[in-house]
């Protein structure tokens, strides 16, 4: 299910591939954008997102940081305004809710769609024009539209660059019934290394050496 590696990752080499380039033809960018993917291993990012519901006019806003690598492993901790932790060995998910201490482990089928797709657009394992057929959304506000070859429960993602060119504003998830879901990742950091740290100090008391979830009083299977 996880065929996906660090689009939010890619989509912030937009910029770069752009202004080095003087604004090539949009597959150009697709290509080089998928060149870079290649030549990065792992990131560590800091991340809001934004979920809104226009039909009961909510918006749930949440902020923390997200660690993944080429090979599916994935921390992403919400700090903000709940703490919630998920992580990724790769083959199973585990969901984490530190104020009940309980821990949901999951496959990727299993987790709800909202969830899974953003995790999937920050673990890709295939080129992007493989899923997406994609267009300029607004090539003068630096807007990229994805449209999905096959059915999802996704309509669109829309990708803006920042006016410099050199990094992503966000990734907009657009689903049916006027829902939303915004993402941006800021203070990106690529090809540390992270989980070689994490041998010697764990990123997290409950990740362990397999990079797998620990220490939770409360296990429920689904």
């Amino acid at each position: 299910m996880h065929r996906w590696i660090f689009l939010g990752l890619i989509m912030i080499q937009i910029g770069n591939v752009m202004a080095d380039s003087g604004a090539p033809p949009l597959k150009q960018v697709i290509s080089k954008l998928n060149a870079h993917f290649q030549a990065t291993k792992d990131f560590k990012a800091n991340f809001i997102q934004i979920e809104t519901n226009a039909l009961v006019k909510k918006i749930k806003k949440s902020e923390g940081v997200i660690y993944a690598r080429q090979d599916g492993k994935i921390f992403w901790f919400t700090q903000k305004p709940e703490p919630y932790k998920v992580l990724s060995d790769g083959k199973l998910i585990w969901l984490y809710y530190p104020k009940e201490n309980e821990v949901y482990q999951r496959t990727w089928d299993s987790i709800d769609f909202q969830t899974r797709m953003a995790l999937l657009f920050l673990t890709r394992r295939s080129q992007l024009e493989a899923s997406f057929d994609y267009e300029w959304e607004n090539q003068k506000h630096h807007q990229i539209r994805l449209i999905p070859k096959k059915k999802w429960a996704v309509e669109k993602v829309v990708m803006t660059l920042r006016a410099s060119l050199s990094e992503i504003e966000k990734i907009k998830f657009y689903y049916p019934l006027e829902r939303e879901t915004e993402l941006q990742l800021r203070d990106l950091q690529t090809n540390q290394d992270w989980l070689a740290k994490h041998s010697k100090h764990a990123l997290d008391p409950n990740i362990d050496a397999a990079f797998q979830f620990c220490c939770a009083s409360k296990v429920q299977e689904k």
